[in-house]
């Protein structure tokens, strides 16, 4: 059985109802559920059972959970190591909402990013004595936020000191990080969905409007909804594999961005991607594979 956690069990959202589509026409049993429906039971069985207020006992071989927040978080931190397996991992999901932690992966791993200094509680003053105004360009970007939201771009200490006092998030965390620019080309990045190992839809997101920003939540716009994977750059295809692989991530949605010399760097690793209808099928394959390998191997 595959449990799906939603926010929502009525609506749970076109991503989800394109997954659980498929995962009835391939005829498995499923149960959408929110966090708050469900209980633990420690009962000295030697494994966690999972309690749901209505259906009683449940078994799931797999669960694939579509929700944000530090509720969910809590009880997929106590389903992970009872042995539950999990799509994403809960690791996943926290490096993919913390910008530093990704950064902190990535440079382990030998995987190209922009040059970044982040800081927390430091203070603007304390950042900008080890930054360079040299006629530089740098993004200032929250800790843990997405979208694009509260990302600004400065070009001297001034600016970026009243940028920085101004925004709350970065409070709680900032990046100042190396803008990237290839101009004469207009402004880009790839968006690479990856599921199960395998690049599966890829497509160029340009800034508009005289925007610098590339985020689709931010007005960037698709060259083409419908554009193939073989429409990506290999190098950049390579890249959102390694970044993926690097988190620990069943799927992801991976932005890369071009450097003004032609080389590729990984923006961020998304946790909460906005797949679309076509990548919704590769995701539920993969999650109707774990299931059914899972179900095998605990027989």
């Amino acid at each position: 059985m595959i449990l799906i956690l939603v926010t929502s069990a009525e609506n749970p959202g076109s991503l989800v109802r394109e997954v659980v589509k498929h995962i009835q026409a391939a005829g498995e049993e499923y149960l959408l559920a929110t966090v708050p429906s469900l209980f633990l039971r420690y009962e000295n069985s030697g494994r966690t059972r999972i309690l749901h207020h209505r259906w009683g006992m449940i078994e799931p071989d797999v669960v694939f959970h579509w929700v944000g927040g530090g509720l969910v978080y809590s009880a997929l931190d106590a389903l992970e190591p009872s042995g539950f397996r999990l799509i994403n991992p809960v690791k996943t999901w926290r490096i993919g909402r913390d910008k530093s932690m990704q950064l902190a992966v990535f440079e382990r791993e030998g995987i190209p990013h922009p040059w970044t200094l982040f800081s927390q509680d430091t203070g603007w003053r304390g950042m900008a004595d080890h930054l360079q105004w040299d006629g530089r360009e740098y993004v200032l970007k929250p800790r843990n936020a997405g979208r694009g939201i509260d990302v600004q771009k400065i070009h001297n200490e001034r600016i970026g000191e009243t940028r920085y006092l101004n925004t709350p998030r970065y409070q709680q965390g900032v990046l100042v990080q190396e803008y990237l620019d290839h101009a004469p080309k207009v402004r880009h990045h790839f968006r690479v969905n990856v599921v199960g190992g395998e690049a599966v839809k890829g497509t160029e997101i340009r800034a508009s409007g005289g925007n610098w920003l590339t985020n689709q939540a931010q007005g960037g716009e698709s060259v083409d909804s419908d554009s193939a994977i073989e429409d990506v750059p290999g190098d950049v295809m390579r890249l959102a594999l390694r970044a993926t692989a690097a988190i620990g991530a069943d799927y992801s949605g991976v932005d890369v961005i071009e450097g003004s010399e032609g080389a590729f760097y990984v923006l961020e690793t998304n946790e909460f991607p906005g797949f679309r209808r076509t990548t919704a099928r590769f995701l539920s394959r993969y999650i109707i594979k774990a299931a059914r390998k899972n179900r095998l191997d605990q027989t």
